[in-house]
């Protein structure tokens, strides 16, 4: 897992796990999800790109561990519940916004990730899915729970019934990737995108996600305290100082 900062306010996560496509072992969750509470109270930072080392992004959990980490009942909620799902949860409630840079395969682990990030740039020739039936194993329901309201319930049923491994085009069509793009330039793309979002004003942009959390997470309607609370950008000199650059006033 590698963590770098830029000058424009943009920090990119890296999952790296040399000669297994990024496999992400317990210890990687882990570090995952301190990177992001890291970021989350970094001023400095205005957004996040999460990508994978070396042509990947993350081919799902690495395997070669479960007979530790998934050995019996206990261990197996202490993996999903203790690691997996924290990381995950890092993410998806991250005050920053987040893309992915999604290169090759986006599996299992790695699929979820991608999903609670805020959008998903993808190469053309990237592969989504996550055929653990085929292991004679599911995914577990606390991580489903959560990528569940990403996907539409035939496409998600066809990755984990059929063990499906999709292209890039699939799931633009599908509304889930926002942007396709040539191979070998997720990156850029991400980062190109993370930088414009980094020079806006990170309160705006950090409300603007937090509304948007609240209401395609939770349907009740908004409470008079919430409305209240949408209006607090009054009170704040940044705006009407970016309001009279604006209109040209000193």
């Amino acid at each position: 897992m590698i963590l770098q900062r830029d000058a424009c306010g943009v920090a990119i996560v890296t999952l790296a796990h040399p000669r297994k496509k990024n496999a992400i072992n317990e210890a990687m969750w882990r570090q995952l999800a301190a990177h992001f509470a890291e970021l989350a109270n970094d001023d400095a930072v205005g957004a996040i790109v999460i990508t994978g080392a070396d042509g990947d992004f993350a081919a799902g959990g690495d395997l070669s561990e479960f007979p530790i980490v998934r050995a019996n009942r206990a261990r197996a909620a202490a993996y999903h519940e203790g690691a997996v799902r924290p990381a995950l949860l890092a993410i998806r409630d991250c005050p920053k916004p987040v893309i992915a840079a999604v290169e090759g395969a986006c599996v299992g682990g790695g699929l979820e990730i991608a999903l609670l990030c805020d959008w998903i740039v993808a190469a053309e020739n990237a592969r989504f899915g996550a055929p653990v039936a085929q292991l004679g194993f599911a995914v577990y329901p606390g991580e489903m729970e959560l990528i569940a309201p990403r996907l539409p319930r035939a496409l998600l049923a066809r990755m984990l019934l059929e063990g499906a491994l999709l292209p890039t085009a699939s799931l633009v069509a599908a509304g889930v990737v926002t942007d396709s793009v040539a191979p070998g330039s997720a990156l850029t793309v991400a980062r190109a995108a993370a930088e414009r979002i980094a020079a806006r004003p990170h309160r705006a942009v950090a409300a603007h996600k937090a509304w948007l959390a609240r209401l395609t997470q939770n349907p009740a309607p908004l409470s008079e305290e919430e409305r209240q609370q949408g209006l607090l950008w009054v009170d704040d000199p940044e705006h009407w100082a970016l309001l009279r650059r604006f209109l040209g006033q000193t």
